[in-house]
């Protein structure tokens, strides 16, 4: 029914000054992972970044990418 649908999947918390490690991400795509196929996911953060400093918010998006590369 949803052969072609997309999902964007929020995958660093932007409530949280947390980082996140790789580990972690790739831990939540792989649980995406038994519900909906790659290729129909796509990374993202779980909101805007606008409440994070922009240092933080560069952090968490290249542990995100990186974290997403193991998926490719």
């Amino acid at each position: 029914k949803f052969k072609k649908t997309k999902i964007i999947l929020g995958l660093i918390k932007i409530a949280s000054s947390k980082e996140e490690t790789i580990e972690e991400i790739q831990k939540r795509v792989e649980n995406a992972l038994n519900y909906i196929e790659v290729n129909h996911l796509i990374a993202a953060p779980d909101c805007g970044l606008g409440h994070l400093t922009r240092s933080l918010a560069m952090k968490k998006l290249k542990t995100m990418v990186q974290a997403v590369k193991k998926f490719n």
